[in-house]
C-alpha cells in the first residue's frame, strides 16, 4: 500500500493506493502522515493488510502519475 501526495508542491491532495493498483482513496481534508499511521496502527486496510508508505512528489509528478 502506498500513500501518494504532492507535498513537494502544493500539497493539496492524497492518493490511498493498494499493491494491486486500485485506489483505495483520492483526495483533501486529512494529512497523509495520518492516513499512514492510521494504516499501520490498525496492521493495515480490510483485505490489504500491507504496511502503508509515505511518497512525496512534485505537482506535476502527481498529475503526470509518476511515482
Amino acid at each position: 500500500m502506498r500513500v501518494i501526495t504532492n507535498s513537494l508542491g502544493s500539497g493539496d491532495w492524497v492518493t490511498i493506493e493498494a499493491e494491486d493498483g486500485s485506489i483505495l482513496f483520492e483526495g483533501h481534508s486529512i494529512k497523509p502522515q495520518d492516513f499512514v499511521d492510521l494504516i499501520n496502527g490498525f496492521g493495515g486496510v480490510g483485505r490489504y493488510k500491507e504496511e502503508a508508505e509515505l511518497v512525496e512528489v512534485s505537482d506535476e509528478q502527481m498529475e503526470e502519475g509518476e511515482f
